[in-house]
């Protein structure tokens, strides 16, 4: 309900949304070859800082449209050592990180 709010009382967001509404379907399936005709045309509206942030990233973006593996399974594992990493930030040396790391897994 709050979003068609918004949308009624914004045409900016209407018109994005509209924009936006090709790519997103287009995400679901396995066909990247509407991504450039969506560039050009979101080139000229609202979109086209998200545009040009695409199409200097194309093929990683045409990757991800095509290919449905993820790191979904090990981001917690990636966040954890991140985390570790950020503790120990300037503490002692590799070889204590070393043995934090290995102790926590």
């Amino acid at each position: 309900m709050f979003p068609e709010a918004c949308l009624r009382t914004c045409a900016a967001a209407f018109g994005c949304r509209a924009s936006f509404s090709p790519i997103s379907s287009n995400i679901a399936g396995d066909d990247a070859s509407l991504l450039e005709g969506w560039i050009a045309e979101a080139g000229d509206s609202e979109l086209a800082s998200l545009a040009a942030g695409i199409s200097r990233d194309i093929e990683a973006v045409r990757g991800a449209i095509k290919h449905r593996w993820t790191t979904s399974p090990v981001e917690g594992q990636i966040n954890r050592l991140k985390t570790l990493k950020r503790q120990m930030y300037g503490r002692a040396g590799y070889a204590l990180l070393r043995s934090r790391v290995l102790m926590a897994a």
